[in-house]
């Protein structure tokens, strides 16, 4: 027969543990969970394919969240040229304009469709590709961050073309 003190002491370090368990469980769920309020809107969205980066690295020291938007067809496309007030080039432009080119833009957090506010960090910077059919929206809370933005994604360009 067991003593009650082993008992309970064992009843205690079985409780501990299975605390333990439920905490590592919740916080794995928990950082699966944690996804942009512009991720949610467009997960499920017939047309588009949407991916959340929590803490995406731009260098050695700042990162960034990031919701990258991909439409998948014509109706996706139009879609988030709607959401995203991006106009397509004038049918005159196309001779010199590089329709292969990435274009960046400020947007307000609330709204992506609207001009951007006035105060730099109360908006978002959005990178998209026509020809890709690809919007990048990169939550900043810095102004670092913004040049870093600009740098990382200018470096990938010339990446590409070289």
């Amino acid at each position: 027969m067991i003593p009650k003190n082993i008992r309970l002491f064992r009843l205690v370090c079985i409780t501990l543990a299975l605390m333990v368990v439920a905490l590592i469980a919740t916080g794995k769920l928990w950082s699966r969970m944690a996804v942009s309020d512009l991720y949610r809107t467009y997960d499920n969205l017939p047309g588009i394919d949407a991916t959340y980066l929590r803490g995406f690295p731009l260098n050695d020291t700042l990162t960034v969240d990031v919701t990258l938007l991909h439409a998948t067809d014509s109706f996706g496309w139009e879609t988030l040229k709607k959401d995203f007030n991006i106009a397509d080039y004038p049918p005159e432009a196309l001779l010199y304009v590089d329709t292969a080119s990435v274009t960046f833009k400020y947007a307000p957090k609330c709204d992506h469709s609207k001009e951007k506010d006035t105060v730099t960090l109360n908006n978002d910077v959005v990178v998209f590709s026509r020809s890709r059919h690809d919007i990048s929206v990169f939550e900043i809370q810095t102004e670092n961050q913004i040049e870093a933005i600009l740098s990382y994604k200018i470096k990938k360009i010339k990446d590409k073309t070289l």
